[in-house]
């Protein structure tokens, strides 16, 4: 399970970045860029899931 939660938490890093690069900062309330600032925060609300879930194995073991 910790190899899995991992592993998310690489692919929603993935994510923001990709997200991050394909980012206009010139038109920042661009239509286009409605997607993007909806896919980062899904990715950070991904990471801060996962850090949660190790917490949660964490305190199994106590």
């Amino acid at each position: 399970m910790k190899y899995l939660i991992y592993f998310i938490s690489v692919i929603a890093l993935s994510l923001i970045v990709y997200n991050l690069l394909e980012f206009d900062f010139k038109n920042f309330f661009s239509d286009e860029n409605y997607i993007s600032m909806v896919m980062i925060l899904a990715g950070i609300c991904c990471l801060i899931i996962m850090r949660i879930m190790i917490i949660n194995e964490k305190i199994k073991k106590l």
